[in-house]
C-alpha cells in the first residue's frame, strides 16, 4: 500500500483501524449533495452504504480491515473516493505546483488525470 493510500484509509476509520458500517454511512451522508428525485435520502444512503460494505469488506466480517481497503483499492483504484472525495482535483494540484514548486501546472503527470471525477 501506498503512503497515500494508507493516509486515506487512516482518514476513514475510527480509531480501532476499521471502517464500520456505521462510519460508512456516516462519511456517505456527508458527502451526499443532493439525492435523486423521489427518493428518500436516508434510504438511499443506507442502501448506499450497503452496496460499498459488499465492495470493501473483502473478507466479509462486516468491517473494512486496513487489508481489505488496501485489496479493493489495488483491483479498483477509484473505490479510493467511494466514501467521498480525498484527492485533490487537477487545478488544485495545479495552483499547488504554481505556487509551491518552480515547474508550475504544466507538469505531464497531470494530464489524463481522473482527479476531477
Amino acid at each position: 500500500m501506498t503512503n497515500a493510500q494508507l493516509q486515506i484509509s487512516r482518514v476513514y476509520s475510527d480509531r480501532s483501524a476499521f471502517i464500520s458500517h456505521d462510519a460508512v454511512i456516516n462519511a456517505l451522508r456527508q458527502t451526499l449533495i443532493k439525492a435523486p428525485e423521489g427518493i428518500r435520502v436516508e434510504e438511499f444512503i443506507r442502501d448506499m452504504a450497503f452496496i460499498v460494505m459488499r465492495k470493501l469488506d473483502v473478507d466479509r466480517d462486516g468491517q473494512v480491515s486496513l487489508d481489505d481497503f488496501h485489496q479493493t483499492v489495488e483491483q479498483q483504484p477509484l473505490m479510493l473516493q467511494c466514501l467521498g472525495p480525498c484527492l485533490p482535483s487537477n487545478k488544485a494540484v495545479g495552483a499547488f505546483l504554481a505556487t509551491f514548486t518552480p515547474y508550475g501546472p504544466h507538469l505531464g503527470v497531470l494530464q489524463g488525470s481522473h482527479h476531477d471525477l
